[in-house]
């Protein structure tokens, strides 16, 4: 509050003079971001939820920009929304979900094929001179056409290699995290409240 006069002092001519006080209130233009709750407790691989309330205090008004700090390893969090608009003497507020569990990383495992044994090489030459004994009527150019697919199928067969696919999943490591959440507004300014989460033993 500021109380404002206007004054005259006396001249030669004219006498001094003062105005009645007038009033004067200055009012906070920003805001205010509160985290409910502010600590988080959970098991790796789950996730849990926070409140993000945004207030105005006295005649801000303008959209909010959120973010939030470096996260622990293998962890990941999303705003409901990243933008939250504040109208002047108002609230809003948005949900910020922490996740414990990394992504799901899958691959496929290959096991390399040995090298042909003596004992599997002739058993396959023996199914394929009987599969091509009884085309002896076919031209000798189409039975070795025909002998060639068939080795080369049987080869090819024997030559791929078993493969099998697995997954890995990892979970944020036990113990206690500091996660700074920030909100900005259009000319810089920022406010910021800490989150505390909680890595407890399943």
């Amino acid at each position: 509050m500021h109380v404002l006069t206007a004054s005259y002092p006396a001249g030669s001519i004219f006498g001094g003079s003062t105005s009645n006080a007038l009033q004067e209130a200055i009012l906070p233009a920003s805001f205010t971001l509160t985290l409910s709750p502010s600590t988080i407790t959970l098991s790796g691989g789950q996730q849990a939820s926070t409140k993000v309330q945004l207030s105005s205090v006295g005649l801000f008004a303008g959209p909010l920009s959120l973010s939030y700090g470096t996260l622990p390893a293998y962890a990941s969090a999303s705003f409901s929304s990243s933008t939250v608009l504040l109208t002047a003497g108002n609230s809003n507020s948005v949900t910020l979900t922490i996740n414990t569990k990394g992504s799901v990383l899958g691959a496929i495992r290959g096991q390399a094929p040995g090298p042909l044994s003596p004992r599997s090489l002739l058993a396959w030459l023996a199914f394929t001179t009987i599969l091509v004994l009884p085309l002896g009527s076919l031209r000798r150019r189409r039975r070795f056409q025909i002998f060639s697919i068939v080795m080369l199928a049987a080869l090819s067969q024997t030559l791929t290699g078993c493969t099998n696919r697995y997954y890995e999943v990892n979970f944020v490591a036990q113990g206690t995290y500091q996660l700074p959440v920030t909100a900005t507004d259009s000319s810089g300014n920022t406010k910021t409240s800490t989150l505390t989460v909680v890595v407890a033993p399943e």
